[in-house]
């Protein structure tokens, strides 16, 4: 695997992670909701870059605002997290497919970990698709813990989600 950097995601990544949004969501952050949490003084949102990486093509769509993205973006995933008081509730991990089983999922999720002790947060919470066996295998190796359900919490299709702990 090609050495991957985790940093704060910037005002200029916003275009990137809004394309691996629709590529991951069903019912993807728009921009101006990615730009909007950004600004939120209780948010952190982290992305994971390749060094002198050439994405494919086909990998991006033109987003919006008619504007085509550099092909030679660096962004293959990222992450991001609420927190409250002492407890942080992380909002979404997304990796493109294409980079996917190679730890970028697993780095992402351990580097908000380390920035949520440095902010004096002892819980992360998180929700994941019932469906997901995969996020929810992940989530588990990293000492996440099931610790509820919520009904129908997901649309598109209407799934219930599985809420999942960990103590730092």
């Amino acid at each position: 695997m090609k050495e991957v950097n985790i940093r704060k995601m910037s005002w200029e990544d916003v275009p990137q992670v809004a394309i691996l949004e629709k590529q991951c969501f069903s019912m993807p952050w728009s921009e101006e909701s990615l730009r909007d949490s950004l600004q939120l003084g209780y948010s952190i949102f982290l992305v994971a870059e390749m060094p002198d990486l050439e994405m494919e093509e086909n990998v991006f769509d033109i987003p919006s605002d008619g504007k085509k993205q550099d092909n030679k973006s660096k962004i293959v995933g990222y992450i991001g997290m609420y927190r409250g008081m002492d407890e942080g509730d992380i909002t979404n991990i997304a990796v493109f497919s294409e980079f996917r089983r190679q730890g970028i999922g697993a780095k992402l999720i351990t580097e908000m970990i380390d920035c949520g002790k440095q902010l004096s947060i002892t819980k992360i919470n998180l929700e994941v698709r019932i469906s997901n066996s995969n996020a929810v295998y992940l989530y588990e190796k990293l000492g996440f813990e099931k610790c509820g359900v919520r009904k129908n919490f997901y649309q598109k299709p209407l799934e219930d989600a599985i809420v999942m702990c960990k103590n730092i």
